[in-house]
């Protein structure tokens, strides 16, 4: 039950309690009758809201464009004015003034659950596309620490294998992670093609030279 359902009961249940005719009315104490005024004062109120909530939707169900289908034509009646009038015994123009109060009351919840509907679907569309740039982010660096443990694993059999080849030499300073990868680009002189491997190679032919001239000087 929604807060106009339980305010029209509270109402209605109050006016009630005064009585049902003039003797009882007559009977209350001056106390009574002032208070009595507000409730009736929101049943009447709140029962031209209901009034106005009905006409709308036989306002709505009658269109024009419903032709004889319409709940008003259906009915014997030409439109919903003519309808919501001998419904409730007004006027033919209070009767259309409650239709137009109808119809916008109408309008106006329909536009409001339509604004609701669309920020309730920005906010899960929002919500989603943080999700998905959080997830992302976690992607991108669970493959920065892979690439960064794969990098590590080169080096150390880069530097293995320099120690082997090139004992008496300093190990050549190595390419960022993200360059390691790329054959002939990257300072790596275990890798064939790049300006570094070719210098390591030089490097080793002379160390290789040296090395030859020294034991051929210490044989004589």
């Amino acid at each position: 039950m929604n807060n106009f359902a339980v305010e029209l009961t509270r109402a209605a249940v109050a006016v009630a309690a005064l009585g049902g005719s003039s003797a009882e009315f007559s009977s209350l104490s001056d106390a009574a009758v002032l208070a009595a005024r507000g409730p009736i004062a929101d049943l009447l109120r709140l029962s031209n809201t209901a009034a106005a909530m009905l006409a709308g939707t036989i306002a709505d169900r009658s269109r024009p464009e419903f032709g004889q289908s319409g709940l008003a034509a259906r009915h014997g009646f030409g439109n919903a004015t003519l309808m919501v009038r001998q419904a409730t015994g007004l006027s033919r123009i209070e009767a259309g003034r409650l239709v137009a109060v109808g119809v916008l009351m109408s309008g106006t919840e329909t536009a409001e659950r339509l604004t609701a509907e669309a920020e309730h679907e920005a906010a899960r569309a929002t919500q989603a596309a943080a999700g998905a740039a959080t997830e992302a982010t976690a992607k991108a660096e669970r493959e920065a620490e892979r690439e960064a443990v794969r990098w590590a694993a080169r080096e150390a059999e880069r530097a293995a294998a320099w120690a082997v080849t090139h004992p008496d030499l300093p190990l050549p300073a190595a390419a960022s992670p993200g360059r390691a990868s790329r054959p002939g680009a990257s300072g790596n002189p275990g890798i064939p093609g790049g300006a570094a491997g070719r210098g390591g190679a030089v490097a080793g032919a002379d160390h290789a030279r040296r090395r030859r001239r020294h034991l051929l000087a210490r044989r004589w």
